[in-house]
Order: C-alpha cells, then structure tokens, then sequence
C-alpha cells in the first residue's frame, strides 16, 4: 500500500532540509578536527551530546508520519535536525540509514531467550530472568550465525529510497547483530547467568565458566568472520562511540559495503564488569575480548564503568586508542594514567547536568575542574544516556554552549 501523500511530504521536506546539514563546510572542518584528535595530534577538547532516552520527550510531539516505517525515519531525521541546533562537534554524514532485517531475535542470541519483567513505572528499569540457572543449563548455548533476511532488508531499503527520491542517500546497514555491546561478551554473559552469579562462578566455577566465555568468543568471531565474508560490513559499520575519524583509518561512506574489519574501529565495553578486580577482568574478560578487538583498526574501550583501575590492563590491547572516563570514575587518576598515550572520552553525569535542575555555575565548576585535570591529554566530552530535560530542550543547548566557553577559559 503507497504512503499517503501527507506522510511523503514530511518525509521529504525532512530530507531535503537534512541534506542542507549535512552539506555544511563545518563538516569537514570536524572531520579534520576529529581526524586529529583520534590521531593524538592535539586539538582542544571536543564536545558531543548524545540525546539518548529523551528523545520522545523533545520530538514525540512534533511527529506527523501516520504511516509506521515512515514514522521511525521521521524521528530519526528530526532528531539529526535537532542535533544540528546544539552546535557541538557531531558530523552529519549525507545519508540515513535503514538497519538490515535479521531472522535472529534479539533476546535470544546465544540460543535460549533471555525473558524480561517491565518495571510498574514509566521508565523503569527492566529485571532480567537469566535462563542459564545450572551449570548444566549451559548445554543449551548455541552457535550463532550472522543470518539476514536479505529480501525484505531489500525491499524496506527500496521503500525508503522511493520515498525520498534523490533528496538524501539511504544506507543500508547490514553490520551483524553480533557488534557493540552484543559483542563485549559482558553485557549478554550477564544476561545469560545474572551479573552477581558471573562473579561468584570466577570463584566457585571458573573452568566452567572459562568454557562459556571460550564459546561466546568464538561465536562473535565466526559470525563477524561470516558477516565480513559476506559483504556485509562497511565502514559506516564502525563505532567509536564518538565520530570514527583519524588518519590511519578510512573515513565513513555510506551506501558501500564490503569492507574489512581492519579498516575500521571497534567498540568494546565491560559495564558489568566494574565491580570486578583487574586481575579477574583480565582473566575473565579481556583475555576474551582481545582477538576479537584484534581483528578490528582500533579500539575505543569503555562505556559507563568505572577503569580507574584498569587502565594499565588495558594497555595490554595492542590497538587500543580510546579509553572511556565515566562520570563514577577518578577524574584525576585517569587523567595521569591515561596521559597522552591514548584518547580520553569523559561522560559528564547527565542528571547532574542536565536532568534534574539545571545549575549553569555548578555545571561551570564540574566542568571547569575536569578540564584542568585533563590538560596535556586528547579529550572529548560527551553528555551521554540522558533519561530527561524536563521538556526543557534548551538546556543541551546552553550546556554545549557553556562547555565550549570553559574550554576557551581553560586550554585557551
């Protein structure tokens, strides 16, 4: 059934209005910048916001397209023309994407599905139920494989494409579900077994436990080996989780694939692993995680958790150039450890800054002390996983701006 005129219309005066954005000379400007500064040339502090969670709050309302596909475009869309608002150091690519339809479902990737109990309250967090219960339950894992439903990936791709006409380039992502937090091997080991019985197995059943993450490594290998076999990966693939540009790597292009690993970067994280000692994250992680880092150009390491302590173990990734300072982590203890040998991503608390309340000299002093602990380093910053601005959206706007004028303060 074709759209309904109304809903073209919005979808294309998006378009064409994004298009604009994304043919910015700014554009190239970050690209060089962010070139740099992953580069560990030196460059001031860059500054992302990522809208997150609030994204309904600040757009929902403005959404016209009744027709459902469409409707997810046009979010996506609004939210980049939002973004380029902010001001902060984003590169808009010329493109939107439309992500592959996987015969896969997402709650089962290692075979048995991981079952979840809604919170009561909007917004609540989710309770896991962990199938694997027995040691024994571990019998029913199975081998993952990297399986697209390739025709009707083609046929939403093609339905997007005559939707927009030649207004914007359309992106058909294919990277395997088995990427980012799927697989660091923490995040679904936890959902898998449950976080507090991972770190009682480190003692109480480390050989069994070591054969799970034996397994798990080897199935993200196999499927990112299958994917990459296939064509299917390309270099908007890579993920950073800022924007993926430095000299030693090719840039992002849309709309190719058939690109390798080892051309691109990789994100890795260990969220579930905070509470654990280096020595046990070494063994029961990140031992897992290097060949599956080593296939990729580089590596940004690190999402929410805390590595104050880690730092010198992660110095044992060969590829690592990025490493994340989370808002619970010491400032200036990862600061010095970190130095200038790698990039430093510091996440700012978002409900400290812009969540709850909004306290413009509070944010000042915050910012303005974590600046002067990072100087001499390769810092971005980046306001990440805000849950609400209280149906204030200026206030990511003002935060960006009130950034950059402590980062002129600061580093001059």
């Amino acid at each position: 059934m074709p759209p309904e005129p109304r809903d073209l219309r919005v979808i294309q005066d998006l378009a064409r209005e994004y298009a604009d954005v994304a043919s910015w000379p700014q554009n190239d400007d970050r690209r060089e910048l962010w070139r740099r500064h992953f580069s560990l040339e030196g460059t001031r502090p860059l500054v992302l916001c990522h809208l997150g969670d609030c994204r309904d709050e600040i757009l929902g309302p403005d959404l016209q397209c009744e027709d459902p596909f469409l409707r997810q475009h046009e979010m996506v869309l609004r939210e980049l023309l939002f973004h380029s608002t902010l001001h902060d150091d984003r590169v808009f690519e010329p493109c939107t994407m439309q992500r592959a339809v996987f015969n896969t479902q997402s709650n089962a990737l290692w075979g048995p599905p991981i079952d979840c109990v809604p919170a009561p309250e909007a917004e609540g967090s989710w309770l896991f139920i962990p199938p694997i219960r027995e040691l024994v339950d571990s019998s029913v894992l199975a081998l993952p494989f990297h399986d697209i439903d390739y025709e009707t990936t083609r046929q939403q791709t093609y339905r997007l494409m005559e939707a927009l006409g030649d207004r914007l380039t359309v992106h058909e992502d294919r990277t395997p579900l088995y990427s980012g937090l799927n697989a660091d091997i923490a995040t679904q080991l936890a959902r898998l077994r449950g976080p507090e019985q991972v770190m009682i197995d480190m003692v109480d059943n480390p050989a069994w436990l070591h054969e799970v993450l034996a397994f798990m490594r080897d199935g993200i290998l196999s499927v990112q080996a299958e994917a990459e076999a296939c064509g299917d990966y390309s270099l908007m693939s890579q993920q950073n989780q800022a924007m993926p540009y430095v000299r030693e790597l090719p840039q992002p292009v849309p709309a190719t694939h058939g690109d390798a690993r080892n051309r691109m970067w990789c994100f890795m994280a260990a969220q579930e692993f905070t509470s654990v000692s280096p020595g046990m994250h070494r063994q029961f992680l990140l031992d897992y995680q290097i060949p599956i880092m080593g296939r990729y150009g580089l590596v940004h390491y690190g999402g929410h958790e805390d590595l104050t302590g880690k730092i010198d173990m992660l110095r044992a990734i060969p590829n690592l150039r990025s490493i994340a300072v989370a808002s619970s982590a010491d400032i200036r203890a990862c600061a010095e450890r970190i130095g200038a040998d790698y990039a430093s991503s510091w996440r700012p608390d978002a409900t400290e800054m812009v969540c709850v309340g909004y306290d413009a000299e509070h944010i000042r002093r915050q910012i303005g002390e974590a600046l002067t602990h990072f100087r001499g380093c390769h810092l971005h910053i980046i306001l990440k996983d805000i849950r609400t601005v209280q149906s204030q959206p200026n206030r990511l706007r003002s935060w960006v701006r009130l950034v950059k004028e402590e980062i002129d303060r600061v580093w001059g």
